[in-house]
């Protein structure tokens, strides 16, 4: 069974990178693998500790990536048409931010 928080987004709460949004790529037991597409892209993902992170459910703008990865197995095969690429991931990242500053401007 694949995990339900494969291409949901997640932010960095503990470490150097605290603050940083990143999009889930694979979940291991104790880690996940995330990138942003941009310093981490998927030749080069960051594995963090699934305590020192908090998912976000959202999936307005990550919708196609997060279908992919949940049912595709080849998502991140370079050979497959349908894969993922940082290009998709640095959009979701951005929009997301994008969002973010939009809710919090409005409200203030």
């Amino acid at each position: 069974m694949k995990s339900e928080i494969l291409g949901c987004y997640a932010v960095a709460t503990a470490g150097h990178d605290k603050g940083r949004i990143y999009i889930v790529i694979d979940e291991g037991e104790a880690f996940l693998e995330l990138s942003d597409g941009r310093l981490r892209g998927l030749s080069k993902l960051k594995r963090k500790n699934k305590k020192h992170v908090q998912i976000i459910k959202k999936t307005s703008y990550n919708k196609e990536i997060r279908e992919k990865l949940l049912n595709d197995s080849l998502a991140l095969s370079g050979d497959n048409p349908k894969r993922v690429t940082d290009e998709e991931i640095k959009r979701a990242v951005r929009l997301f931010k994008n969002d973010k500053r939009e809710i919090f401007h409005t409200e203030g």
